[in-house]
């Protein structure tokens, strides 16, 4: 039996927005393996309509997108949607604002680049099963 037969059932449903296609690759292999169900976007807008045809247990949203809706702004929409939306952010620039005080622009974890199924996963399994809202979201900041 081969390792990557070996997966455990679905353990949600993970939205995951980046801009760059092998990151998006690397993450769907690591975050399936894991045992979560992927949806992939390409950009904020992408993000939004497959958010707008189902709910995510949780969403992973690059801060930065060339060309398109980054991870603030589209988060700032998720929550137009579906205001108890479960956000972590993400990025390769450790010392942005965003990344430094997630918990002030919304989001309810973080998980910097370059990924270790890991760190994905640790950021994630907290997450599962809840609904955020703005008490929490002011409690957690």
């Amino acid at each position: 039996m081969d390792v990557w037969d070996a997966r455990p059932a679905s353990k949600g449903r993970i939205l995951f927005m980046d801009d760059e296609e092998p990151i998006r690759k690397v993450a769907q292999a690591m975050l399936s393996y894991l045992g979560y169900e992927m949806c992939l976007a390409e950009d904020g807008t992408a993000a939004i309509r497959k958010y707008q045809r189902r709910r995510f247990d949780v969403v992973i949203l690059d801060l930065t997108v060339r060309d398109g809706l980054g991870g603030l702004a589209t988060l700032e929409r998720l929550r137009l949607l579906d205001p108890g939306v479960v956000a972590i952010v993400s990025s390769g620039y450790s010392s942005d604002p965003v990344m430094a005080d997630y918990g002030r622009f919304g989001f309810l974890a973080k998980v910097p680049k370059p990924y270790t199924p890991e760190a994905l996963d640790e950021a994630i399994q907290p997450l599962l099963g809840i609904r955020s809202n703005t008490l929490s979201l002011r409690s957690r900041a």
